[in-house]
């Protein structure tokens, strides 16, 4: 799944759903939500406000075009993350619990976040 960081996510819940055909999957909740999943013949989109990016995994998102994040579902987040910072990947925030979920951020050569992620009951 790739999740688009946007200023706003109604625009483009808007754009996607409506103009593109992509379902709901998921929302974090009925009135402004702050990320939802969108799904279209197999292929799984989210669109999340950049601040929720900065306010909930403490990421600090330079201002400017339109970013994308890799999110890579894994049995366990923290042991992940730990394999590929020993590896050399740039660490952007460390394991942390969001939700049902743990989560670590890491980053490419380029500067294109990877969102690891795993249920917490499964990992």
């Amino acid at each position: 799944m790739v999740t688009l960081l946007v200023d706003e996510v109604g625009p483009s819940l808007a754009f996607y759903r409506d103009v593109l055909g992509f379902a709901e999957a998921y929302r974090t909740s009925l009135v402004d939500p702050v990320h939802v999943e969108l799904e279209l013949a197999g292929v799984r989109l989210a669109l999340s406000a950049r601040a929720a990016g900065e306010a909930d995994h403490g990421l600090a998102l330079p201002p400017g075009p339109p970013q994308a994040v890799v999110v890579l579902w894994c049995h366990d987040a923290g042991e992940a993350y730990d394999e590929l910072v020993e590896a050399g990947a740039p660490s952007v925030s460390p394991p942390h619990d969001a939700g049902p979920n743990r989560v670590a951020f890491v980053s490419d050569p380029a500067g294109h976040l990877l969102q690891l992620v795993s249920r917490i009951d499964a990992a």
